[in-house]
């Protein structure tokens, strides 16, 4: 399966590609846009692209330049620009930068699907791209990636069923390669929610059966589940841990849950959930309980004022330090300290 880039400055005209695209029969692992050249640049910059689809006529940098630059710095992607009749002579120039073919407008199934669909056909043999549905690729990604987070096998199975089902007439390699995609795109997406990438080794698979294939698709999906249940069972325990340590250890400073959380390496709604459940309390209430200890400590010893050990203990308001204290204890600073001195 493959990626596309779409760049034009027209926001209609690159959904009206993406929309063609997503209902074709071309293998689409995902879709991203870009507004300009410039902007193609920094995405191309962190991310690969199988194929790039470019306006021949954007502000900042046009679709000739930006395919010399692909041509010069990433060799593997095909470019392909969209040209009117009137500016096709100025795109011929294109060919010397490295250009697969162009795409008429206006942009239609009918002048944007052909010359992609030949490009994939000759660049692995004319056998070699099979129908994939775009929104059936992104329902098995999404069943998947929730079967994982939820630790469902009632949802993990409907996933490879779905897999099964969408392999079933094409040749075993090809399905190899599709659902090694597939799980990347899986792998991304729960990075992309825990803040913290699985490292996960699928075994090779070296075989023709259809059977075998199977089995290594279910093998597969069970290596990602144990990796992502350890994970959450095992590695988070050590980061909450630490998570504590810099709570206890900035008590003086009104330090936030998303600070935290990016200091452990973990997304702060995932690290939210994760800290309840190995702490059974709120980042906030555990937060709050640190503050009204060490306040209990500096409170018994004289030589500090109230004030002082309102900002020691990271409050920056004394009335909210007083009542937050007569809360967790019953009784005012004040009251506490002359109930400890008598």
């Amino acid at each position: 399966m493959y990626s596309y880039l779409i760049v034009d400055d027209e926001p209609i005209i690159r959904k009206g590609i993406r929309f063609i695209l997503e209902n074709s029969d071309l293998p689409v692992k995902e879709i991203e846009e870009a507004g300009d050249g410039e902007e193609a640049m920094q995405l191309l910059k962190v991310k690969a692209f199988n194929i790039v689809i470019a306006d021949i006529n954007m502000p900042k940098m046009d679709g000739i330049e930006l395919c010399r630059l692909i041509h010069k710095n990433w060799i593997d992607t095909a470019v392909f620009i969209v040209t009117g009749y009137s500016e096709f002579k100025y795109a011929q120039e294109a060919i010397h930068s490295g250009v697969k073919d162009y795409i008429l407008k206006p942009v239609s199934s009918k002048t944007l699907i052909p010359p992609l669909a030949d490009y994939l056909n000759k660049s692995k043999g004319s056998d070699s791209t099979y129908p994939i549905s775009y929104d059936k690729v992104q329902l098995i990604i999404n069943q998947l990636e929730k079967g994982l987070w939820e630790d469902s096998d009632v949802r993990l199975e409907q996933a490879a069923k779905m897999l099964f089902v969408l392999f079933k007439d094409m040749p075993v390699q090809y399905c190899v390669d599709a659902a090694m995609e597939i799980l990347k795109a899986v792998n991304q997406k729960i990075y992309s929610r825990v803040g913290s990438e699985p490292q996960i080794n699928i075994q090779k698979f070296d075989s023709s059966d259809r059977q075998d294939l199977y089995d290594w698709v279910i093998n597969s999906i069970q290596c990602f589940r144990k990796e992502f249940t350890d994970r959450k069972s095992n590695a988070y325990f050590d980061l909450i841990e630490m998570a504590k340590c810099y709570i206890e250890d900035s008590i003086n400073v009104d330090i936030t849950l998303e600070e935290i959380a990016k200091k452990v390496g973990l997304n702060p709604s995932y690290f939210s959930q994760v800290f309840r459940e190995k702490t059974g309390t709120t980042f906030v209430n555990y937060r709050s309980d640190v503050r009204m200890k060490k306040a209990i400590e500096l409170l018994c010893n004289a030589e500090k004022s109230i004030t002082e050990i309102t900002f020691d203990v990271g409050y920056h308001d004394i009335t909210h330090f007083s009542r937050t204290f007569k809360k967790y204890t019953g009784l005012s600073p004040s009251e506490y300290r002359r109930k400890k001195e008598s």
